[in-house]
């Protein structure tokens, strides 16, 4: 007898689970996890502890090809987003920083939400989101959004 139901929730967890991504942040406040800042909702957020240059890093696991990002978030500092496939060493800050630039837009302060155009198409595993600020901040991450080419 076919369990069409059974199915469906089996696929279902096979097609979330490739579609796995990994977070990674500087620091974290609280429980204010790295995870937060993709997982849907606008209402819960990642935030680093207050520290300079802090950043979030997602790890898509496969290739993803960009034009824009969309980020909401709590006061977003001026930031850098970089795309691409260097990752080792996030401690030393020296992984993501190889990987191409795709924007470095200047913001006014207290910026909630902010669409970053790269300019051109980009491609990589990696996206960082990092502040540029040398003063102690936090970054607060919502959410994400890829606008893909």
């Amino acid at each position: 007898m076919y369990n069409g139901g059974l199915f469906c929730l089996i696929l279902t967890v096979l097609i979330a689970a490739s579609l796995a991504i990994d977070t990674f942040q500087s620091s974290t406040k609280n429980t204010f996890t790295a995870n937060l800042a993709i997982d849907g909702s606008g209402d819960t957020c990642a935030e680093t502890g207050f520290e300079a240059y802090p950043w979030l890093t997602v790890d898509y696991n496969t290739n993803v090809t960009i034009s824009s990002l969309t980020i909401l978030g709590r006061n977003i500092p001026h930031l850098r987003v970089r795309i691409g496939d260097e990752l080792e060493n996030l401690e030393y800050r020296k992984g993501f920083k190889y990987n191409p630039i795709c924007a470095s837009p200047r913001l006014p302060p207290y910026t909630n939400e902010i669409t970053v155009n790269c300019g051109t198409t980009r491609t990589g595993r990696y996206l960082t989101i990092e502040s540029t600020d040398m003063e102690l901040t936090s970054l607060n991450i919502c959410n994400i959004k890829l606008n893909t080419a």
